[in-house]
């Protein structure tokens, strides 16, 4: 791990969201975060990454990282202030969780109040800004993974731990809270971790695949309905290639841009009117909202297949769950579509 020197702790965070590629700091400011808005705008003014925007209120900072990364595919960064922020913005955590949305949300507390360390002491009001076991304890149900770092010595290994985890399959943001203390430090070096490789994409085992192909050539009449595949433009594209091959209908909830409206295999929303005739239901990115219900109900309406396609295909953030499937495929779907591409050529 190499060390690099900074003008105090807040420099070496915000020279950490600089090499992970974080392009914008999405906050509603709290006097926690001082120490940050001098190196930002610093930054800023050199032109350099991650410019930030003031965005008065946490709902709307959690929106707009939400709707970058829906553009882009990168993973932004939120500050909110204390408890009070967390707590503002928690309607937009849940649907970012909900949505497999990956961000790193950072909430700041403080530990001290009688003058032992600087950044300390801020004021009477800060005493019940802190939540016992730490203000992740509050919106646990959603976020993927949460930390309260105690020291500065591996915070930035501790940061792109963080950006890491939220980006990985199955995708979710990610809380660090960090004290005033911590942000407030004054240091004029720290170590920082080396540049990790770019993620493997989740793919699913050969024998899934071929099972899959040969379900797919034993087909009269296959469906394929989806959510979010467009999420990942790749995909789109691979599945265009695929339907196109086979004649294979698409339906969607365009979360994303799946499937082009245009194209003549598009078929809307509503798969219901033709689940009976059909004999295989190739369901996309889309198992946390299947095209019908209650779950079982399918199973009286068609004979079909079921055949679920997604990094969490039995939906582990749900108490319940219960959609009956003949295959679930653990994957990103881009690697299984390309896959069968490459299989039918």
């Amino acid at each position: 791990m190499d060390e690099i020197n900074v003008i105090d702790a807040a420099h070496g965070y915000v020279e950490m969201l600089n090499r992970l590629g974080v392009d914008y700091v999405f906050s509603s400011p709290g006097s926690e975060f001082i120490s940050l808005w001098e190196h930002l705008a610093r930054y800023n003014e050199e032109g350099k990454k991650p410019f930030y925007i003031n965005t008065r209120h946490e709902g709307t900072a959690l929106s707009m990282a939400k709707g970058y990364y829906m553009a882009t595919g990168k993973p932004q960064t939120i500050l909110t202030h204390v408890i009070t922020g967390l707590l503002h913005g928690a309607m937009e955590l849940k649907a970012a969780y909900t949505d497999q949305i990956p961000l790193l949300m950072i909430v700041g507390q403080n530990r001290t109040h009688n003058n032992e360390l600087h950044g300390g002491t801020p004021g009477p009001h800060y005493l019940s800004f802190t939540e016992i076991g730490g203000q992740e304890r509050l919106v646990q149900p959603y976020v993927k993974w949460g930390d309260s770092p105690e020291t500065n010595a591996n915070i930035l290994d501790v940061i792109q731990r963080a950006y890491r985890i939220a980006d990985t399959e199955v995708k979710g943001p990610v809380l660090l809270n960090i004290s005033r203390e911590l942000l407030f430090e004054q240091v004029t070096e720290m170590k920082i971790p080396e540049s990790l490789p770019m993620k493997n994409r989740l793919t699913a085992d050969p024998e899934t695949i071929n099972k899959l192909k040969e379900m797919l050539l034993k087909a009269d009449n296959p469906l394929i309905f989806t959510r979010y595949l467009g999420r990942n433009s790749e995909a789109v594209n691979e599945l265009i290639k695929l339907t196109a091959l086979l004649q294979i209908p698409v339906f969607e909830l365009p979360g994303y841009m799946n499937f082009p409206t245009d194209n003549s295999l598009h078929m809307g929303t509503n798969i219901i009117p033709y689940v009976e005739k059909a004999d295989l239901m190739l369901v996309i990115d889309s198992s946390s909202w299947p095209p019908w219900y209650p779950p079982v109900s399918i199973r009286e309406k068609t004979d079909a297949k079921i055949v679920f396609i997604d990094p969490d295909p039995v939906q582990m953030k749900y108490p319940v769950y219960g959609y009956p499937s003949d295959l679930s495929v653990k994957a990103d779907s881009y690697t299984v579509i390309r896959r069968l591409n490459q299989l039918f050529k």
